[in-house]
């Protein structure tokens, strides 16, 4: 993959990085291809949010689904 620096984007006072956002927006096609740069489902913000919670609080549940498929812990 090419050198990006997206992946150290912060957004907002909660410092939500883009597979946050992604989440916020149940864009599936964004946290798959976001993941491949390596970003997380458990990567936490500022706020302690995490990718996981937010689409959880957004019933996004083909992105829920993905991450229960690796692996992700729902406690």
């Amino acid at each position: 993959h090419p050198s990006i620096k997206l992946v150290e984007f912060k957004y907002g006072k909660e410092e939500w990085n883009l597979l946050h956002v992604a989440a916020n927006h149940c864009s599936f096609k964004m946290i798959s291809a976001l993941e491949e740069f390596g970003m997380k489902w458990s990567d936490q913000a500022k706020d302690g949010s995490t990718p996981l919670t937010i689409a959880a609080q957004k019933d996004c549940l083909q992105a829920l689904s993905y991450w229960k498929e690796q692996g992700a812990d729902f406690k």
